[in-house]
């Protein structure tokens, strides 16, 4: 786990090396353990070194291969230790333990389409000498970040908006585009940032520069993966355990010690115990809030924890340090958040970081497995509303409804029913797109005409597993973002097992009605564990994970205060795209605010340039 950047430039018209020295300096906390600049004709590629696998100095990057390949890599591959055997057979050679030189390697015998051999999270930077071509790589989900921007002279790749932002590279110019798009769905819909000129690789797509032409194209896709009824439950159930396991084996692969995030929910759960399993010691984390006992499941991981013989570490924030955090988070962010469980998971991994270089957590489980609540939302809805579910059979359906009403309290129920009839006659894909629009600013947005005219990303859709689809596609990648970002700012690295590529295409092609029971949902994967889930997890109704007491933390004096500022003031930044008025005469809702703060934290920070932050 490490952070890059390069520079490929047709005339030297600026000091690269500077600049790619004052790129590696601003993310110093991406890789603490050394830097590395490699230069050559018309390329500079630089390096930041966490050290992970093989500690030693053979693992320098950037390195170089067969004298010709150069590279600069981000992640990890997890299974190289099969591919090295591989591509040795095939009469290639290592000079050291790395899975950097895995990489090299395969790009020498498979060309671009190394990257279809490749297990894990990865970012990179590849040159070669001979053919004068760069190609860069992400991994399928999105993991780890790779961004990129482009003149008629240079073309810069880096980890980190920041290293070409606050260097004074390029001008920090917000993106109005990819701001509306955070503001009405709290994600961004294609490869625009925040900031004008700076794009990101997408997840599952590598790209060339050859002769001064850029070309980008997608190698893994969820696009093609048809939903599979052939398949029994039984036998899906045995396949997804045996697939997180192997994940899970693979991902414990470290010369340094790995330990893991417990909630007290599902995911990490499994995840802890299931690692527990294969350690010999494990050390677990979770962040607690004991003062408000409506948002702490901390004994629940507690429980866990003693269960598994874990050495268990709870993490609490004071209120004292809410507005800090807040500033810092979006700095290393690069962008503002939409949620504020980002201040927990800064916390935690902060804690995390002082004892150990790796920890495992459960992300992705709510995309696989159909985790989220208003999927049960969206059934009652469709029932009631007489709106078509393609891929969802009706008495199927009314099992799910039936349970979730049982399972809910009767003034949560009641208000859903009446919402559901509201929804008469509406398709599929409006009222999906809705409960998105319901938890951001869409209400508040200024532009009529912008509100009122805009397209749904998911029009005319009408299956459940295509809905979720554009939810992996977009909303966990704002998760993964939070999670590269809220660790590596400590020099941290995070894994995720559920995020394996085999485990998410074959969950992909399971029918929807394994999943969806109408409480918790995420039925097949919590049956596929019954075995190791303990019963105060398995039975727990109330999903929380890293839950944070938001408005606790909004009425901290200092918080108010820097609120109240923004708020009151008209030519904040916010009211580029929010109306004051609206903002005046609504009720706005704690999720709303922090999304409207965190955007001006945001242009202060990188635009304005008026908040000393790391």
């Amino acid at each position: 786990m490490c952070g890059i950047a390069g520079i490929v430039y047709r005339n030297k018209k600026s000091n690269h090396s500077e600049q790619i020295a004052e790129m590696l300096k601003l993310i110093h906390h991406r890789g603490p353990d050394g830097m590395g600049v490699f230069e050559a004709e018309n390329v500079v590629l630089g390096h930041r070194r966490l050290a992970i696998i093989d500690l030693s100095p053979s693992g320098h990057q950037p390195m170089c291969y067969l004298d010709r390949f150069i590279i600069t890599f981000n992640g990890e591959i997890y299974n190289y230790l099969e591919l090295k055997e591989e591509l040795s057979n095939k009469g290639y050679y290592f000079i050291s333990t790395s899975d950097t030189e895995v990489i090299l390697a395969a790009y020498a015998e498979w060309g671009e389409d190394c990257v279809t051999h490749l297990n894990g999270m990865f970012a990179f930077g590849l040159y070669d000498l001979l053919e004068r071509t760069l190609f860069l790589a992400r991994d399928r989900v999105g993991e780890k970040p790779l961004y990129y921007s482009k003149n008629e002279n240079e073309f810069f790749f880096f980890s980190e908006p920041k290293q070409v932002i606050s260097s004074g590279i390029i001008e920090g110019i917000p993106n109005e585009v990819a701001i509306r798009q955070y503001l009405e769905y709290q994600f961004t819909l294609s490869a625009q940032t925040f900031f004008t000129g700076i794009y990101k690789l997408l997840p599952g797509h590598c790209a060339t520069l050859r002769n001064g032409v850029f070309k980008s194209r997608e190698y893994w896709s969820l696009a093609d993966v048809e939903v599979d009824y052939s398949i029994s439950y039984a036998e899906a159930k045995l396949r997804i355990k045996n697939l997180v396991e192997d994940s899970l084996k693979i991902r414990l692969r470290s010369d340094v010690p790995v330990a893991s995030y417990l909630s007290g929910g599902i995911d990490s759960t499994i995840i802890a115990t299931s690692a527990a399993k294969e350690l010999s010691s494990l050390s677990t984390y979770t962040f607690t809030s004991k003062k408000y006992p409506r948002f702490d499941e901390s004994q629940n991981a507690r429980l866990t924890a003693d269960l598994i013989h874990a050495d268990h570490h709870e993490i609490e924030i004071e209120n004292a340090d809410t507005l800090s955090l807040w500033q810092n988070s979006t700095y290393f962010m690069d962008e503002p958040e939409v949620g504020y469980s980002l201040l927990s998971q800064m916390a935690v991994s902060r804690e995390v970081a002082k004892q150990t270089k790796v920890v495992l957590g459960g992300q992705g489980g709510d995309e696989l497995f159909f985790g989220y609540a208003w999927y049960s939302n969206l059934l009652l809805k469709s029932f009631l509303s007489f709106s078509s579910v393609a891929d969802f059979k009706l008495l199927d359906k009314v099992k799910v409804v039936i349970s979730f009403l049982l399972n809910s309290p009767k003034r949560t129920a009641l208000r859903l029913i009446f919402d559901s009839f509201k929804s008469f006659g509406r398709p599929l894909s409006e009222i999906y797109i809705d409960t998105w629009r319901g938890y951001g600013c869409f209400s508040l947005l200024q532009d009529i005409k912008i509100k009122e005219g805009a397209n749904s990303p998911v029009s005319g859709c009408l299956k459940l597993s295509e809905l979720k689809k554009f939810e992996f596609n977009y909303w966990l990648h704002g998760l993964l973002h939070v999670e590269d970002r809220s660790s590596m700012a400590h020099s941290l690295e995070s894994r995720v097992p559920l995020l394996d590529h085999r485990l998410v295409e074959f969950v992909f092609s399971l029918p929807p009605h394994f999943m969806i029971d109408g409480v918790l949902n995420k039925k097949i994967f919590i049956d596929a564990f019954s075995d190791i889930l303990p019963n105060h997890v398995k039975n727990n109704k109330q999903k929380m994970g890293y839950v944070s007491p938001i408005h606790s933390w909004l009425s901290d004096q200092h918080v108010t205060a820097f609120i109240k500022d923004v708020i009151s003031n008209k030519s904040s930044f916010i009211y580029h795209f929010v109306d004051y008025y609206k903002m005046k005469s609504l009720q706005i809702n704690d999720r709303q605010l922090w999304m409207l703060i965190s955007l001006e934290i945001w242009h202060n920070i990188f635009i304005k340039r008026d908040i000393k932050s790391c």
